[in-house]
């Protein structure tokens, strides 16, 4: 069982998270949304935001099952959230200015 705080730990990263992304998902101006990034490019986009949030949920588990003390892998998981969605913003703004200089 984890402790109190570090389940309020974990329900405020998701939170911090959830709303990042969800800055994030929403269309510009110019009609491209990161729905558009995922369809073009699926393989580069899930390496940039879904596997580290999948690592960050592994090292949660593996930190849980293993009796590993939970702040290094809360500590861990804090970081790699943020870091997927840095990278899915950085991608997106490569993908929408190459959408841009094509012409639409």
């Amino acid at each position: 069982m984890t402790s109190p705080t570090a389940d309020f730990a974990i329900q405020k990263v998701i939170v911090a998270a959830h709303s990042l992304l969800a800055k994030s998902t929403m269309a510009t101006k110019d009609g491209v949304a990161v729905a558009d990034m995922f369809r073009s490019r699926p393989v580069q986009s899930a390496m940039v935001s879904v596997v580290p949030l999948l690592l960050a949920v592994a090292q949660l588990a593996n930190g849980f099952f293993n009796d590993m003390p939970l702040l290094v892998s809360i500590s861990f998981a804090a970081v790699m959230v943020p870091f997927a969605v840095l990278l899915t913003q950085y991608q997106y703004a490569q993908f929408r200015r190459q959408y841009v200089e094509r012409g639409f």
